[in-house]
């Protein structure tokens, strides 16, 4: 007997396990999941109202992208990249980030160019708002952007899960009190690419990440996971 639903239950259950995944990775970003945090499938699966068995496939593809650790006995919990982690991690993006803005350099148009300077726009009156985690989004979206320009598929899907990896290091090693990825910084980078000087591009944006790694307390002890009852806030 046919269901009846467009695509079938399979497809409805894909798209649930897809939704699931993107709220906890916004959440991620956004630092209202911090890292540590239990994820227990049961209570997960309340706060989206379905089943354990798609929370389950949601939970393992967030531990593929890095932003979540399975654990036997113990289950999920959203990743604590330690010290060498976040500096491994800032060695991979140095050398991808740097072809990226290259061939984002040979390819950007004004439109796209324009686009950036929105987003740019938007992440400072987020940080004039005191919205942290928007700000953060914002400046992952920048890096994002720019990746989707460069119109290498698999470049940009590596990147997308670096830099949510990366709000988990400055979560854990960042200062609250500031934005770790400054909009001056990213405006330069704009200018390059309207300019399509691959060159300037590549030294704004290594000198971009060193700056932000550089901004790490990567001697300091990680911050203790807040519990679950802050699950998606916001």
């Amino acid at each position: 007997m046919e269901d009846g639903r467009p695509g079938g239950p399979a497809v409805e259950d894909a798209d649930r396990v897809s939704a699931i995944h993107d709220a906890i990775l916004l959440a991620v970003v956004e630092q209202r999941l911090p890292p540590g945090t239990k994820l227990p499938e049961d209570r997960v699966a309340a706060h989206f109202a379905v089943s354990r068995t798609l929370v389950r496939g949601a939970l393992r593809s967030l531990a593929q992208d890095g932003i979540v650790v399975l654990a036997r006995h113990r289950g999920a919990a959203v990743a604590s990249p330690t010290p060498q982690d976040a500096r491994d991690l800032f060695d991979a993006r140095r050398v991808i980030e740097a072809v990226i803005v290259a061939r984002a350099a040979e390819r950007a148009t004004p439109d796209d160019c324009d686009a950036l300077d929105r987003i740019v726009a938007a992440g400072r009156a987020a940080v004039a708002a005191g919205d942290r985690g928007g700000s953060i989004r914002l400046s992952g979206q920048f890096h994002a952007s720019v990746a989707g320009l460069a119109r290498q598929p698999v470049l940009e899907k590596f990147l997308t899960e670096l830099v949510a990896q990366s709000s988990l290091v400055i979560a854990l090693y960042g200062h609250g009190g500031r934005p770790e990825c400054g909009d001056h910084d990213h405006l330069g980078l704009v200018a390059a690419l309207r300019a399509r000087d691959a060159e300037l591009a590549v030294r704004l944006m290594t000198g971009h990440l060193d700056g932000i790694e550089a901004g790490l307390d990567l001697s300091r002890a990680a911050r203790p996971p807040r519990p679950l009852t802050e699950l998606l806030k916001g």
